[in-house]
C-alpha cells in the first residue's frame, strides 16, 4: 500500500482514471470551486518511495493538464521524504506558542518551493483525535484559536482547519496510528458537530473571519450563523473499562 510496488500502482491509475476526470469540470480554470489537488498525505511520516510519488504527479499531470496545481502535506520535519519535485508543498501544525516558531516551519516549507509560493497551513488543529484505551486529547479553546488566527492572518498565511466538520468513523473504518485505534467519534474539537450543529469554536471563526478589515474581495452577502439544533434525547455515558 502507498508504495511503487506495480500492484499496487495499478490499481490507483485504474482508480484515477476513472475518478479524476470527473474533477476537470470543476477546477479552478472551468469556473468551478476547486484550486489545488492534494497527491498524498503526510507521506513522510511513513516512508520515502520517490518512485511513487512521482507516479502519482505524472499521472496526476496527463488526467487534469500541467497548468493545474498539485500539492502535499507534511509536518515541516518530514518534508524530505513527503514532497514531490514540480509540486507545491505545504505543511500542517497546531497550536503554537510564538510567531518565531511559525515562522521557522513555514521557513521550512518554502526550502521546498525554492523560496516561492505562499505560506500554506493546509491543516490546522483546532483539536486532535480519541484513541482507544489512550488519553483525552488536548484542545485549544476559544482565546488559543483567535489567537492563531490573527498569527497565520499576520503573516499572510493561508490555513485550512481540520477538522471542521466532525465525522464518525463507523465499524472498522476508524483506522488507527501506529497501534492505537481511533474511536468511532472523530470529533477534533470541530468547529461542526458530527450532527453539523455549529459550536463556540465555529462562531468564534465566524466573527473573525467577519471582522477582517483589509479583505479586498470581501463577499457581497454576509450570511448570520445558522442558529443551534435544539437536542432532543441529549445525555452523559458513561464508560468503564473491562479487562
Amino acid at each position: 500500500m502507498r508504495s511503487s510496488d506495480p500492484n499496487f500502482v495499478k490499481e490507483v491509475q485504474r482508480w484515477w482514471n476513472i475518478l479524476l476526470p470527473k474533477f476537470v469540470p470543476y477546477l479552478r480554470r472551468n469556473g468551478g470551486p476547486i484550486i489545488m489537488i492534494q497527491l498524498e498525505n503526510e507521506y513522510g511520516s511513513y516512508r520515502c518511495d520517490r518512485s511513487y510519488l512521482q507516479q502519482l504527479r505524472d499521472l496526476s499531470r496527463s488526467l487534469l493538464g500541467n497548468d493545474t496545481i498539485f500539492f502535499t502535506t507534511d509536518a515541516s520535519t518530514l518534508l524530505s521524504c513527503g514532497h514531490i519535485d514540480g509540486t507545491f508543498a505545504t505543511v500542517d501544525f497546531g497550536s503554537l506558542k510564538s510567531i518565531t516558531m511559525a515562522e521557522s516551519v513555514f521557513r521550512q516549507q518554502n526550502l521546498y518551493n525554492n523560496n516561492g509560493g505562499p505560506n500554506v497551513n493546509s491543516e490546522y488543529y483546532p483539536g486532535w483525535f480519541s484513541t482507544w484505551g489512550g488519553p483525552e486529547p488536548k484542545h485549544s479553546n476559544t482565546e488559543e484559536i483567535a489567537r492563531m488566527f490573527h498569527m497565520m492572518l499576520s503573516m499572510n498565511a493561508s490555513f485550512n482547519y481540520y477538522m471542521f466538520h466532525g465525522g464518525t468513523n463507523f465499524g472498522f473504518w476508524n483506522g488507527a496510528e501506529i497501534y492505537a485505534a481511533v474511536t468511532t467519534s472523530y470529533d477534533y474539537f470541530a468547529p461542526l458537530t458530527e450532527s453539523g450543529d455549529i459550536t463556540d469554536v465555529y462562531t468564534t471563526i465566524h466573527d473573525l473571519i467577519a471582522n477582517i478589515t483589509d479583505w479586498s474581495n470581501r463577499p457581497a452577502e454576509q450570511l448570520p450563523p445558522p442558529s443551534r439544533y435544539i437536542c432532543a434525547a441529549c445525555r452523559v455515558l458513561s464508560i468503564r473499562r473491562l479487562g
